[in-house]
């Protein structure tokens, strides 16, 4: 599938992955008692999980197979997170566990954060920052949007709150999907959720042709060249997707931090990589652009045509072959 405004003769601007045949992986995460679960009874329309005010109900990783508009989903609803084990330790530890396991097999992660506190918790930010360095695409889902939303203050001024707070706190989350909601009244952005998490997993898929990356990277050099004149960045390719990875190619095998950061914050902004880690490499080349140009050989004048008359015109004559003649010229001329 090409996604293109306009037409590309060398070749296609954006592509996607094929679909796959498998179920949609979407991790529902997020801090004890936010609402995930009751999120999820009203996503499915019935009541598949146990959703109670008290925290930690929920113990472990549940999937729940879920058609949505001739879309295979996985939904896994998870425990409550409040702090990282490497190994668990406990039945709470191993409960976060599952649920870490969970995230990092999802294909979208949706972290579902309760608005009425108003501010972000540090935890819930650094659970953010774990999605994307996993290579998970990240949607948030702001929850209890009703003790909040009113007249005075709209849904859409609070998912700028959102954002703006998120923003500023993890500069790399910018633009990342937010869905304003409440998870007891579908009717309250609850519907907007499902589309914003298969556009963030196609984004997330999407392969960008090299033609067009090179387009990109030619103008975003012109914008704000390397810190150092030695630093000279040829080309790049996209080496895979799911997360979208980049390969840098030029005289240097690693470039200044905030160069790479200026440059993934570009491609984000291109080809809208929002709410996902980007991943970039640089690679030293060899020679002039790895491509070695060689000489053309030709067979004289009026092509292997023109060669062949010649050659059957002299056999006529001469009774023997010009190449003969002409070799044996060549070795009497390296003893003058």
């Amino acid at each position: 599938i090409i996604i293109s405004d306009e037409d590309d003769s060398s070749s296609s601007v954006v592509q996607k992955k094929k679909n796959d045949d498998k179920a949609i992986p979407v991790a529902i995460v997020g801090r004890p008692n936010v609402g995930k679960s009751t999120m999820i009874n009203a996503l499915l329309g019935t009541k598949r999980v146990i959703a109670s005010s008290m925290p930690g109900t929920t113990r472990d990783a549940i999937s729940i197979p879920w058609n949505w508009q001739g879309h295979d989903i996985d939904l896994v609803d998870t425990a409550g997170l409040t702090q990282f084990h490497s190994t668990p330790q406990s039945i709470e530890d191993s409960a976060i566990h599952n649920a870490m396991r969970a995230m990092n097999l999802a294909h979208v992660v949706v972290l579902v954060m309760d608005v009425s506190e108003t501010m972000w918790r540090k935890f819930e930010l650094t659970l953010a920052q774990a999605i994307l360095e996993q290579g998970r695409v990240l949607v948030i889902a702001a929850n209890k949007m009703d003790t909040l939303v009113t007249n005075d203050y709209t849904q859409q001024q609070l998912v700028n709150d959102v954002q703006t707070q998120l923003e500023q706190r993890f500069p790399g989350l910018r633009h990342t999907p937010v869905i304003a909601m409440t998870s007891i009244d579908p009717k309250q952005g609850l519907h907007q959720l499902m589309p914003a998490v298969l556009d963030a997993r196609n984004r997330w898929s999407q392969t960008v042709s090299t033609s067009v990356l090179n387009r990109w990277l030619r103008h975003a050099i012109q914008v704000q060249p390397p810190p150092s004149s030695t630093i000279k960045i040829k080309y790049i390719i996209q080496s895979k997707a799911r997360p979208p990875t980049f390969l840098l190619f030029g005289n240097v095998t690693e470039l200044p931090t905030s160069y790479i950061r200026y440059l993934r914050h570009s491609l984000q902004y291109e080809f809208q990589f929002h709410g996902m880690n980007i991943r970039i490499a640089m690679k030293q080349s060899s020679g002039n652009n790895d491509i070695v140009k060689k000489k053309k050989q030709t067979t004289g004048i009026g092509g292997w045509q023109g060669r062949k008359r010649r050659m059957t015109a002299a056999l006529k004559k001469t009774g023997k072959s010009p190449n003969k003649y002409r070799k044996k010229r060549a070795s009497n001329n390296q003893y003058r």
